[in-house]
């Protein structure tokens, strides 16, 4: 439910007049509170004041479409909410003293704003994904982070833009400060970090020509050692179908968090909000080792490992092979610890088929993983 004052880009055009009202905050139960207080009225709003109101109104439009929808409201997206609000009362009270730096102690709130309100953005459309099992709303939602994210990233690139040819804010006592000219990613201010994290969403996606095959959405999780194998192949399976929806690192965290329940959501929560108080940004080189290394069970490799010396090849090199491979997938047996079990379960008919080929077994895993099956179901094929 966007705004007809903004365009996808994030960037409002100026109206000749604007009517501000003052800004309202939530209920625990996420309900618009109405102060009662009477709007201001702007002649000629800057930009950056129109940017703002686009923003206030996208956000209690987005509200209200929660409200709707009769779902409980969160802390957390409550809280995001007023955050917002906050920010907007100051606002408020700096056009209602009319003050001739008015303009200047705005923008210097303005990256404030925009990044607080992607904030909410992010966590009420999440929540709206996590309350749904079907898997074309889920995607929608996550598609509306997406496009809010772009259209954050538009009006903060846009600012930067105005900075660089030395338009920007002057620093005001209480506002959010200015980003300084970056020397490298390390000494970014947040803001510019943000922008920059937010960057791949501006890459035009390419467009798919075939049609994906119609996939099941996974079943959720929630966090029980014995699932975590069987469930994580079908969510592998999952976003590689689905892959051009989910063109980020953030969107696949966020969709394979919209799938874990109880522990395993706790846990997702927790470590969500523990990157957010340290400032820092998740990735998902960090997430899954994260999210794997928590729910697999630490003597599951012991017990895999003794189930791999157990194993016997009993006519079916295909399953021998493959179950091997599945146990040793938390095992990680190499070299000699591998094969020597692969050489003590093979026929000598095996052994002696690889040897008329190769003239010998091979020593690298793969290869001899692959004379194996090769030969093995030669001699099964001639001896059914």
């Amino acid at each position: 439910m966007e705004s007809g004052g903004s365009s996808s880009s994030g960037r409002a055009t100026p109206a000749d007049e604007l009517i501000f009202p003052y800004p309202h905050r939530a209920n625990e139960e996420g309900v618009l509170l109405h102060s009662g207080k009477a709007p201001i009225t702007i002649t000629g709003p800057s930009e950056w004041l129109t940017n703002i109101h686009s923003c206030r109104i996208r956000m209690e439009n987005d509200l209200d479409h929660w409200d709707s929808l009769a779902l409980p409201a969160t802390t957390q997206t409550v809280a995001a909410f007023n955050a917002v609000a906050e920010k907007l009362e100051q606002v408020f009270d700096i056009l209602r003293a009319g003050k001739d730096d008015m303009d200047l102690q705005i923008r210097d709130r303005y990256l404030g704003i925009l990044s607080k309100a992607n904030k909410f953005s992010s966590d009420l459309y999440m929540g709206l994904a996590n309350a749904t099992e079907d898997v074309g709303e889920k995607l929608r939602h996550l598609a509306t982070i997406q496009h809010r994210q772009q259209q954050t990233t538009a009006a903060t690139e846009l600012f930067f833009a105005s900075l660089a040819k030395g338009k920007g804010p002057a620093p005001v006592p209480g506002g959010d400060q200015p980003p300084q000219a970056p020397s490298g990613p390390d000494n970014w201010a947040p803001a510019e970090r943000f922008l920059e994290e937010l960057r791949p969403l501006l890459i035009p996606q390419k467009k798919e020509t075939a049609r994906r095959p119609a996939m099941k959405t996974p079943d959720t999780f929630d966090g029980a050692y014995t699932n975590l194998r069987s469930w994580w192949e079908l969510v592998k399976d999952y976003l590689e179908i689905h892959e051009p929806t989910m063109p980020t690192e953030s969107i696949r965290i966020k969709f394979v968090g919209s799938l874990l329940r109880k522990e395993a959501r706790r846990w997702y929560d927790s470590r969500a909000r523990s990157l957010e108080r340290r400032g820092n940004a998740d990735t998902w080189a960090l997430f899954l080792p994260a999210l794997l290394a928590r729910f697999t069970d630490k003597q599951q490799k012991l017990r895999d490992h003794e189930a791999i010396k157990a194993l016997r090849y009993e006519g079916s090199i295909q399953d021998f092979l493959s179950i091997l491979e599945e146990l040793n997938s938390t095992v990680a047996l190499t070299g000699s610890g591998l094969q020597d079990i692969i050489r003590s379960q093979i026929t000598p008919e095996i052994r002696r088929a690889i040897y008329h080929k190769m003239g010998g077994l091979p020593e690298d895993d793969e290869a001899l993983i692959a004379a194996v099956r090769e030969a093995g179901i030669i001699e099964e094929r001639s001896s059914g």
